[in-house]
């Protein structure tokens, strides 16, 4: 995943989870992807600010022309994303729907999520 591919797929679980608002645990469920590649701190930060600097739309587009592994790992953090807060409202499912119809991600399982991105 590129650096890029990485800060549109935190800014597309960003947008899902936090539909209804933005819980700790969501927060930290990011965190926590960003952290699992390792990453010097001037790459992170680069993520972090392009991360900032990208639209929505744009995150979505990034997405939307990524291969099949970009596209599987961004289903899994979205899965992961809303459920952080142990509480995944029908907003953050819908959301979730439509990225999944927009993107034509894969659906995904929860414990598939879990090995795609090793949490």
């Amino acid at each position: 995943m590129t650096k890029q591919e990485l800060a549109a797929t935190l800014n597309v679980a960003y947008a899902v989870a936090g539909v209804d608002g933005f819980a700790d645990e969501e927060k930290d469920q990011l965190a926590k992807e960003l952290a699992s590649y390792n990453l010097s701190e001037e790459d992170n930060n680069l993520i972090i600010q392009a991360y900032n600097e990208m639209s929505i739309l744009e995150a979505v587009n990034i997405i939307a022309q990524a291969n099949e592994d970009v596209k599987k790992e961004a289903s899994a953090l979205i899965i992961y994303a809303i459920i952080a807060d142990r509480n995944a409202t029908e907003m953050e499912t819908g959301a979730h729907r439509l990225m999944v119809k927009l993107l034509d991600l894969p659906l995904i399982e929860f414990e598939e999520a879990q090995r795609i991105l090793g949490f």
